[in-house]
């Protein structure tokens, strides 16, 4: 499993230059994975847990860069958290 997901991302940032983020559970990433760390450093994370907080983030992370944390409210759709400065929402659109 984890050499397939190595696979997506690789691809895409060879047909677009920019890494891909990685849209997870982190229950879902330790089973299928076995908490693989190696995405740690280089792919943006948005992790998806409706709960209160964003909870434990899989190996290799400090925290995750978007946690998904509801899927109703007032709009339709996710909701999402961001964890960082504007300059880190630009920064997987730049490259």
């Amino acid at each position: 499993m984890v050499s397939w997901i190595r696979d997506v991302p690789d691809r895409y940032r060879a047909r677009t230059g920019r890494d891909a983020v990685i849209h997870t559970a982190t229950s879902r990433w330790q089973q299928r994975t076995g908490n693989h760390a190696g995405f740690g450093t280089t792919h943006p994370l948005r992790v998806a847990r409706y709960a209160a907080t964003a909870g434990e983030p899989p190996a290799g992370r400090a925290s995750c860069t978007r946690w998904q944390y509801t899927s109703t409210g007032p709009v339709v759709g996710d909701h999402d958290l961001f964890d960082g400065t504007v300059d880190r929402v630009r920064a997987p659109a730049l490259g």
